[in-house]
């Protein structure tokens, strides 16, 4: 068994748990904010600090596979701007999952109050986009995996990306 430790910074470190000996350090451009498996653990995905999208790594060889940015809002506009915009946790993305099928990656977003949909294949792209009323900074979804719940309070159905309820 591994863990997947980050504190705050640009390096996260994969330890044996059994030994409880770090083997492997990645470092990321940025601080290294949340951050998600495959079902494999043979990659993970990170927010980081001051961009809206992730980072795809392979955790055994620590190579950092790809870089995937939202473009379908003018989001560097926003975020460099002065005064820079409020958001929680200080960073434009701080919420990523992935559906239980692997299909698709679920990213939120700070600055536009949206979740961003993205094809968990080689070369992902933006297939959809959720608009949600209030600021969503994590997303959990639900065991038999037909939900998705936002901190914003939004229940979502992942088949058809419609907010179907609020918690209370």
């Amino acid at each position: 068994k591994l863990a997947f430790m980050s504190p705050n910074g640009k390096q996260l470190t994969i330890a044996d748990t059994a030994t409880a000996k770090a083997i492997r350090t990645i470092t990321f451009p940025d601080n290294v904010r949340v951050q998600v498996l495959n079902k494999d653990a043979s990659k993970i995905y990170v927010n980081q600090n001051n961009f809206l999208g992730y980072i795809i790594a392979d955790t055994k060889t620590g190579e950092m596979l790809k870089t995937v940015e939202v473009t379908s809002v003018d989001w560097r506009n926003v975020w460099n701007a002065t005064p820079r915009p409020k958001v929680g946790h200080g960073c434009p993305s701080h919420g990523l999952a992935i559906t239980q099928d692997g299909k698709e990656v679920w990213l939120n977003d700070g600055i536009f109050h949206k979740i961003h949909i993205f094809s968990n294949d080689d070369t992902p792209r933006e297939i959809a986009t959720i608009d949600t009323p209030n600021d969503s900074y994590w997303l959990t979804p639900s065991v038999d995996g037909k939900l998705m719940y936002a901190s914003s309070g939004d229940i979502i159905d992942v088949a058809s990306r419609k907010i179907i309820g609020v918690t209370k």
